[in-house]
């Protein structure tokens, strides 16, 4: 028996992964299915950007002593080296 309409509605509203695309900034109705781009950026990226952009804008010379001098090593708080070897991801 061929799956209606309804029946594909029901099982996309049973799918254990339906709530992941809520995040991702999509536009309202895509359905994007490439699969050798960087993808759909994540909202949580979005996040970061803005608020290491919020940091450098408030602290001013005072960032240097709230560990932007030890950055670049990946010493600082809250960065992570992306070529550490026991870290195969930087997130």
């Amino acid at each position: 028996m061929p799956l209606t309409l309804d029946d594909v509605r029901e099982l996309d509203r049973q799918d254990p992964l339906a709530t992941f695309k809520s995040r991702f900034a999509l536009p309202e109705g895509a359905i994007y299915l490439d699969g050798n781009s960087l993808g759909a950026q994540p909202v949580a990226a979005a996040e970061a950007v803005e608020a290491l952009m919020a940091q450098w804008r408030d602290s001013l010379i005072q960032g240097w002593n709230q560990g932007w001098f030890d950055a670049p090593s990946g010493s600082a708080t809250g960065w992570r080296r992306c070529s550490a070897p026991r870290r195969p991801r930087c997130w």
